[in-house]
């Protein structure tokens, strides 16, 4: 129930039981209470009055319809820019707003509100006018995806390395070839690589973040050459018996040169286990580089050193020992070679065929003290791989820290080859297995 109708109530009350009393109501009192209330901008206060006025003062009175227009006029324009306000839409509120302060410059309410239109709009324009911020930088996560444990599979080559040394003055091979004291006619052994297998399953662990553990089980296939060739001048005395020579002769002596060609082709084959910590460094969700460094150990499986070769006197011609001219005869032979030597192992054999006269054909079999090397090789492997969606390449770089040589077979007689007994003992010998590794590989992580 609104205002107006309250107050036909009352003046109907009044009418009814004080009928006397209707003719003392001023209507000039709601005239100037609609005034009062239209400049305080309560326009609903000021349309009840003002209608009230028009009621009783009739057509006597004062015509009022241009403050009631106004009044509602305000009312309604108030109303919407309150709603514009609300919504943030500071232009048509202010539009509204300085439509009632036109018709009611005594409006406080609409004239502060239309200040405070401005200063938003005026603050929209100054943002508006600011260069764009440009968007934070996003925070990269440089934690690398996938599963904290995945197993993988890997097939690579090997190009290893033997590393020499020793305290004494001589260096051979893992066989004699009879060679003299001087280091004119020392074996000097030159090892060559040849490209290996390796091929092996893993397991990767993450430890933390982008820090792993990688275990594997691999088998890696070694294989070494040592070949050398030597040839110098020799002059046989006293003739009779050796080599074939006449043997019905003591007065003459063969001279010519000898030449020697040997060859060894090493194949190790190791179980190895690598324990190696791992350090990814992420270049996508799905792609990082890999730092990877630790200690491994292999166990030789088998491994053996096969040798072939030939010592030939190609022409020897006889002279006499007493004036050193020619007889007119000459000699030729040579000596052809076959042995294999377990290197973890005691035994050993060599075929010797003798071509000459004739053909001699003789097999020597050897059981040594020991090994001529251990199973065991242990070392540090640092290396660094890329892989993407797991697809692994990798290299790496193996030192082997332990002395593969077994002093026993070293130091005392090694197997002999030419049945002539050289320089056999090595003291102190050193031999080390290094190897690079290049390897092609898959890692279940995804």
């Amino acid at each position: 129930m609104n205002h107006l109708v309250k107050l036909w109530i009352l003046v109907g009350i009044c009418v009814m039981f004080h009928p006397a009393s209707a003719q003392d109501i001023n209507p000039e009192t709601y005239l100037q209470d609609g005034d009062n209330c239209y400049d305080k901008g309560n326009y609903e206060c000021a349309l009840e009055n003002y209608k009230a006025y028009r009621y009783l003062s009739g057509n006597s009175g004062q015509d009022v319809s241009v403050q009631i227009k106004n009044a509602e006029d305000c009312q309604t324009n108030k109303a919407m820019a309150d709603g514009y306000y609300r919504d943030k839409d500071y232009e048509n509120a202010a539009n509204k707003y300085q439509q009632v302060v036109s018709m009611n410059s005594k409006d406080e309410y609409a004239k502060a509100q239309h200040k405070a239109c401005v200063t938003e709009i005026e603050k929209i324009k100054t943002e508006l006018a600011k260069p764009p911020t440009p968007p934070p930088a996003p925070v990269r996560d440089h934690v690398i995806k996938g599963r904290d444990v995945s197993f993988g599979l890997s097939v690579g080559m090997v190009v290893p390395k033997f590393a020499t040394s020793t305290s004494g003055r001589f260096i051979g091979s893992v066989a004699d070839y009879g060679y003299d004291n001087t280091e004119t006619n020392w074996e000097k052994p030159s090892y060559s690589s040849k490209i290996g297998i390796s091929a092996g399953i893993l397991l990767d662990i993450r430890l933390h973040k982008n820090l792993y553990l990688q275990m594997a089980l691999n088998y890696v296939n070694i294989q070494m050459t040592n070949s050398f060739k030597n040839s110098y001048d020799l002059k046989i005395y006293n003739s009779g018996g050796y080599m074939w020579v006449n043997p019905y002769t003591t007065t003459t002596y063969v001279m010519g040169t000898v030449y020697e060609s040997f060859l060894e082709q090493y194949k190790m084959h190791y179980l190895e286990i690598p324990l190696l910590f791992s350090y990814r460094i992420k270049l996508t969700d799905k792609s990082n580089i890999q730092v990877n460094m630790g200690p491994y150990i292999g166990i030789g499986i088998a491994g053996k050193c096969d040798i072939t070769g030939s010592v030939d006197y190609p022409y020897f011609p006889e002279y006499n020992i007493n004036d050193n001219t020619p007889t007119g005869t000459y000699y030729s032979w040579s000596y052809n070679y076959n042995g294999k030597i377990n290197l973890f192992g005691t035994t050993g054999d060599v075929q010797t065929t003798f071509n000459g006269a004739n053909v001699t054909k003789n097999t020597y079999k050897y059981t040594f003290s020991d090994a001529p090397f251990s199973r065991i090789n242990a070392g540090l492997s640092l290396g660094t791989a890329f892989e993407v969606y797991g697809l692994n390449i990798g290299i790496s770089y193996d030192w082997g820290f332990n002395n593969l040589a077994n002093d026993n077979y070293w130091s005392s007689d090694r197997m002999t080859i030419t049945e002539y007994t050289g320089e056999p003992k090595m003291e102190n010998y050193k031999h080390k297995l290094h190897k690079l590794q290049v390897k092609l590989g898959y890692i279940f992580r995804w």
